[in-house]
């Protein structure tokens, strides 16, 4: 409380203070996952595989004949060893047949969310090019509703989610593709960390405008991810190359 002058004017502010002393996360990130795939892409066979089929088809062989833990099988222990794993799901988990018009149109059975499950996966960014377009709105709200069941939450944009973990720290996370709203970013990242109170907060943005081969950060990228930090972002994440790209630490974040 504040008093000031002879009126004795006062203002209340509340302040949250964080106690019990430091408490340490591990939080693993993978950039895009795609289950299933698109029907109408029928690879070449080779020696591994020999039977001409749909890369839908081929991957369901697969699913069946070595199970849900086989995709993951060289990072399970990494993902299932930390408190948070968050992935890019570029994709659908529905049956429905309504697909977009696009060059891909990318889903897998609902079943195959075990897939992820299984591998320690517990937050899925949906802010991609697939997710809300290749099987329209039924396909996004069926795929939030299955990654939803697994115990997974899905993230994007203003939709945000978070994860509380095992010794109470509380994560928040949201998603943006590309052109993203700077104010839309500041403003989201401001609600997980007043109006829910995280402890953390991970931006997860699916850039860019070049070619998905580009393996240098370009200035956008890098400008944008700055901006998230100053606005109160702890964790910047990127995907959409397909590739292993750079890491910056700024700020402390």
């Amino acid at each position: 409380t504040a008093k000031v002058d002879k009126n004795k004017r006062s203002a209340k502010i509340s302040v949250r203070v964080r106690g019990g002393g430091m408490r340490t996360i591990k939080i693993s990130a993978v950039g895009d996952v795609v289950l299933g795939g698109d029907k109408r892409y029928v690879p070449k066979s080779d020696a591994l595989f020999p039977i001409k089929e749909s890369i839908l088809k081929r991957f369901q062989r697969i699913y069946e004949t070595m199970g849900p833990d086989h995709f993951f099988r060289n990072v399970s222990s990494e993902l299932l060893g930390s408190d948070v794993a968050v992935c890019n799901f570029e994709g659908t988990l529905t049956n429905s047949n309504s697909s977009a018009s696009d060059t891909y149109n990318f889903k897998a059975p609902p079943g195959y969310v075990s897939i992820l499950s299984n591998a320690g996966i517990n937050a899925a960014c949906l802010a991609n090019n697939h997710a809300h377009s290749d099987f329209g709105s039924r396909g996004f709200s069926d795929t939030k509703r299955n990654l939803k069941s697994a115990g997974i939450i899905p993230f994007v944009g203003s939709s945000t989610n978070t994860v509380t973990t095992s010794n109470g720290v509380k994560v928040g996370f949201c998603g943006f593709a590309m052109p993203a709203s700077r104010s839309q970013v500041s403003s989201t990242i401001r609600k997980l960390k007043r109006s829910k109170g995280c402890d953390m907060v991970v931006v997860s943005f699916h850039w860019t405008h070049s070619r998905e081969w580009t393996h240098k950060t370009t200035g956008s990228e890098k400008s944008l991810s700055r901006y998230a930090v100053n606005a109160g972002a702890d964790l910047v994440l990127g995907h959409h190359k397909h590739i292993l790209g750079g890491v910056e630490q700024y700020k402390g974040r």
